[in-house]
């Protein structure tokens, strides 16, 4: 596919948009918000199941007509870009050479259902060599190595490429996604599988129920699996698991098809995973926690984030406020991100239909963080009293 040259640019998660944009730059995946040169769909009032899909869906408005004619584009990204902002940049760039969606149509929409399905936490497919959006995800993280950011965006763009071409030919993307793997991506799938066991031994089981969303939306290309949920009942009990400093990469993949170790047979559906942070100066023990659910259940997270902030800050003010990290500063109420009243709080899921809650995004000596003070067992608690 040809591309309109550009330029890159990295900022912080969870970084906004100026309000008036330079000319040419487009914020994909990143900005807060969503609109003419902003495409982010954390923080924008869309239903878009991901960045990739305001692309596929507002193109003309949103990607063409801000940007004209100016050369370069500029691309505004986050600092570690994910595959629906590479696929996102990938299509908008696809766009802005041809002024229209790239060809074929079809194969477009099959790479965006599949994005959109792997960011809202569908598995598109429970054999991981069949599992496009992991295969890919897998090939940037072995090809892509500690490099930085814009060689990540170049080699996930090849990929894409390649799977557009696989797809203009006729074959699905099972198929585009066995084409990808490689000799080095069977070893590293064989090597998590292992890592997973051992996760699992160090793991803390439990028994949640979630409330259920009202309309449960599964995108077309993710498998029939059996849920059960009460019948009528507006919650649904699940496995859930805590996981302290994981090793296994698939470790999320791997405990949602678990079966074998799961009490309900259905697979960890409840992940709580934390991960510690050790960071020079702050005396505080800080983590990173990731609280999610198998949105194929039709289960939902939503007032958890606003518990855990109300949680977080608690923390700080026991720590004292006047050591708030840069991105925790207290604002006027209703002016934080979210309408909360701090400049970064936790990240609530809206972006995600509540099905993933996150840790604030802060910046320590000039690195973007996802940090939170508070422990693995306060976060756990906070889950448990909410399901």
């Amino acid at each position: 596919m040809m591309k309109k040259s550009f330029l890159s640019n990295f900022v912080p998660m969870g970084a906004s948009a100026p309000d008036t944009l330079p000319p040419g730059d487009l914020w994909i995946d990143v900005g807060n918000r969503a609109g003419p040169g902003v495409l982010d769909h954390h923080g924008g009032a869309t239903a878009a199941r991901s960045s990739c899909e305001l692309v596929q869906l507002h193109y003309q408005e949103w990607v063409l007509d801000p940007t004209g004619q100016d050369e370069p584009v500029t691309l505004v990204l986050h600092s570690e870009p994910d595959l629906d902002a590479i696929s996102a940049a990938w299509l908008a760039l696809g766009v802005l050479s041809s002024g229209d969606l790239p060809k074929p149509v079809e194969g477009v929409a099959a790479i965006v259902d599949a994005v959109s399905a792997h960011d809202q936490g569908f598995l598109v497919s429970e054999t991981l060599e069949d599992n496009w959006p992991l295969v890919v995800r897998t090939r940037l993280e072995i090809d892509a190595a500690g490099a930085e950011g814009a060689s990540i965006l170049e080699l996930g763009m090849a990929l894409l490429d390649t799977t557009l071409g696989i797809l203009a030919e006729g074959e699905d993307m099972e198929t585009a996604a066995r084409h990808l793997v490689t000799q080095e991506v069977r070893s590293y799938f064989e090597t998590a599988r292992r890592q997973y066991m051992d996760d699992l031994k160090g793991g803390t089981e439990f028994i949640a129920r979630l409330p259920l969303q009202k309309a449960a939306k599964r995108p077309s290309c993710i498998p029939n699996r059996p849920l059960d949920p009460p019948s009528g009942a507006n919650w649904i009990p699940m496995d859930g698991l805590l996981l302290e400093d994981p090793v296994s990469p698939l470790f999320k993949e791997l405990a949602r098809t678990d079966r074998e170790h799961s009490s309900l047979r259905r697979g960890f559906s409840l992940l709580v995973v934390s991960w510690s942070l050790s960071v020079p100066g702050i005396a505080t023990r800080l983590y990173r926690h990731t609280i999610s659910t198998d949105p194929q259940t039709g289960a939902h997270l939503q007032g958890l984030g606003k518990r855990l902030e109300t949680k977080e800050q608690q923390h700080e003010q026991r720590d004292g406020g006047g050591t708030l990290l840069e991105g925790r500063q207290r604002v006027l109420p209703g002016t934080g991100r979210h309408g909360y009243n701090v400049i970064s709080p936790w990240y609530d899921g809206r972006g995600h239909n509540f099905t993933i809650v996150d840790s604030p995004s802060v910046v320590i000596d000039g690195v973007s963080r996802l940090v939170s003070r508070l422990s693995p067992s306060e976060v756990l608690k906070v889950v448990k009293d909410y399901g």
